[in-house]
C-alpha cells in the first residue's frame, strides 16, 4: 500500500525539458564552457554554493553588459530563460496525485520565474520554492536571492517539518547530480526518493543509494505507474 502523502519535486529536468537553467543563461551569452567547469567545481566540493553563485552573478554582469552594451535590467536576464515546457507525462502525474488528495510542493534552485508556471496545474503558490533576480531601486541587476540551495537540504526539512506529513509520508523527486546529497539525507529520514533517469543528463547521477526506498524510473510516466496506485 502506498503511504506517501506528500510529493516533493524538482522542477528542471524533472518537471521541465531544461535541466539548467542558469547554464541556459550563460549560454545565450556566450560563457557556457566556464559555467560548466564552476559547476563541476561545485559537484567536486572544491567550490562553495555561496561562491558559484557569486561567480555566476559577476559573470552574467559582465557578458551581458560585452553582448549589449549595458548593465542587465529588470526583465532582461527573465528573458533569456527557456520557455518552460513541460515534460510528457507531467500534467496527468499532477492531476492523479491531487484527485487522490495528495500534496505536491516544488523543491527548485532555479527560478520562480519558471516554476510559477506550474500554478496553472492547481499547485498552490505558497508550495513553490526556488529563487529569483533581484534588482536595486534602479532596476539594475545586483544578485540573485538564494531561497533554496542547491543541496537543498534544510529547504526540504523545511517543508517537511512545517507541513502536518511526516518524512516517512513523504517522498523526492530529482533527476540528477545537484540531487545526490538530498537524496540520501531524504533517505535516511526515512523518506522515499525516486530518480527520473530520462532527465539525467548534463549532470549524471553517480553515486545509486541502495536502499529500498530508493527507486529509478525511466521517465515521468513510468514515475506516474508507481504513484498513482
Amino acid at each position: 500500500m502506498n503511504t506517501i502523502v506528500s510529493y516533493v519535486f524538482d522542477a528542471d529536468g524533472v518537471l521541465f525539458d531544461e535541466e539548467n537553467p542558469y547554464l541556459a543563461i550563460a549560454t545565450k551569452l556566450g560563457v557556457d564552457k566556464i559555467v560548466k567547469e564552476w559547476v563541476g567545481e561545485y559537484l567536486a566540493g572544491t567550490l562553495s554554493y555561496d561562491e558559484l553563485v557569486q561567480r555566476e552573478v559577476d559573470l552574467f554582469i559582465e557578458s551581458y553588459n560585452a553582448v549589449y552594451n549595458k548593465r542587465p535590467e529588470t526583465g532582461d536576464l527573465e528573458r533569456l530563460l527557456p520557455f518552460p515546457n513541460l515534460r510528457d507525462g507531467v500534467e496527468r502525474l499532477f492531476k492523479n496525485i491531487l484527485d487522490a488528495k495528495k500534496d505536491i510542493s516544488i523543491l527548485s534552485s532555479g527560478f520562480m520565474h519558471l516554476t510559477r508556471e506550474l500554478t496553472r496545474l492547481d499547485v498552490n503558490s505558497k508550495k513553490i520554492h526556488s529563487n529569483r533576480f533581484l534588482y536595486d531601486t534602479n532596476g539594475e541587476f545586483v544578485t540573485m536571492h538564494i531561497d533554496v540551495y542547491a543541496d537543498k537540504v534544510d529547504a526540504f526539512d523545511r517543508l517537511v517539518e512545517d507541513s502536518e506529513m511526516s518524512f516517512e509520508e513523504t517522498a523526492y523527486i530529482g533527476d540528477n547530480a545537484f540531487d545526490e546529497v538530498l537524496m540520501k539525507h531524504a533517505l535516511s529520514k526515512g523518506s522515499t526518493v525516486y530518480l527520473v533517469e530520462e532527465a539525467n543528463k548534463d549532470f549524471k547521477f553517480k553515486d545509486y543509494p541502495t536502499d529500498e526506498n530508493f527507486f529509478a524510473v525511466d521517465s515521468i510516466n513510468d514515475l506516474r505507474k508507481l504513484v498513482v496506485k
